[in-house]
């Protein structure tokens, strides 16, 4: 039930960050520096920083049960759906 659970969580990432750019008109760049920032403790913003715990390397653990897909892989989903023009919630 954990790993449907996560995956599903997972889909709810994607399909907010293609939403955020291909509903809402936000610039497909500046998305993608906004995932980078928010995973990079160097670029974070210093109100964040205190409440976002970044951690460079994973654990067992934070790669088989985060809700969060790896920032390689969001970047991957929202460039293949701009290029096929996919729908933002289009999960293939």
């Amino acid at each position: 039930i954990l790993l449907y659970k996560k995956s599903l969580v997972q889909l709810h990432e994607f399909e907010a960050d293609a939403f955020a750019v291909l509903n809402l008109g936000a610039d497909p760049e500046s998305m993608k520096s906004a995932l980078k920032k928010l995973t990079a403790p160097e670029e974070m913003p210093d109100y964040l920083k205190g409440k976002i715990k970044v951690s460079q390397k994973k654990n067992f653990f934070q790669r088989h049960f985060s809700t969060h897909p790896d920032l390689e892989t969001r970047l991957e989903s929202l460039e293949r759906k701009i290029l096929l023009n996919q729908p933002f919630n289009h999960y293939v």
